[in-house]
């Protein structure tokens, strides 16, 4: 049957899988609801549609928190740590967000949620006022750019912005650690 073939076709994504199939199941009953004519019967009736696995908690502890702002070592761990307080204290902001990120006028920094940026008429606009609390960290890596921060001076790509900062949250909390940059989004939500 095509629908479990090409469900089987994304094993290796399992979260396609799951979302992926559920829409076209989705749009088979509505079509069925809405049009006047006869259509075939579901293809999806005879199928068991695959489930996401829970991801668990990204979110991480006051502690770890603290140890991460308490850090004062430099290089990557040192970068890390300051763009985990960043992030943190700019509700969330995504690593390739902070890399990307254009202007920053009188105390507002704004950006195009890179993430969902094509999906919204509003390119995903978001406007946040900066806390005096993180200005000198601000300050550390302003340049007069395009860009507001240093990073692409750094950084070829996003991509290795993000991993040098898993790699410094690492070095900070420990090789063991699951915690990423991405818990800093997480944590703050």
């Amino acid at each position: 049957m095509l629908v479990l073939e090409y469900q089987n076709s994304l094993a290796d994504k399992p979260r396609a899988q799951s979302m992926y199939v559920n829409a076209l199941s989705h749009l088979w009953e509505e079509a069925d609801r809405l049009l006047d004519e006869e259509i075939p019967k579901s293809p999806f009736r005879k199928i068991k549609i695959a489930k996401q696995k829970p991801v668990g908690q990204r979110a991480t502890t006051i502690n770890v928190i603290k140890k991460i702002y308490e850090y004062k070592g430099g290089g990557r761990a040192g970068l890390a740590r300051d763009c985990f307080i960043l992030s943190f204290c700019l509700m969330g902001m995504n690593a390739v967000d902070l890399y990307n990120c254009k202007y920053l006028k009188k105390g507002v920094l704004c950006y195009d949620r890179c993430k969902v940026k094509d999906r919204r008429t509003d390119n995903a606009h978001t406007e946040i006022n900066v806390h005096d609390f993180i200005l000198p960290i601000i300050k550390k890596y302003k340049i007069e750019s395009t860009y507001v921060f240093d990073f692409h001076k750094r950084y070829r790509r996003s991509d290795d912005f993000s991993r040098a900062l898993n790699i410094g949250l690492k070095t900070i909390l420990g090789e063991r650690t699951s915690v990423t940059f991405y818990s800093a989004r997480h944590s703050w939500a």
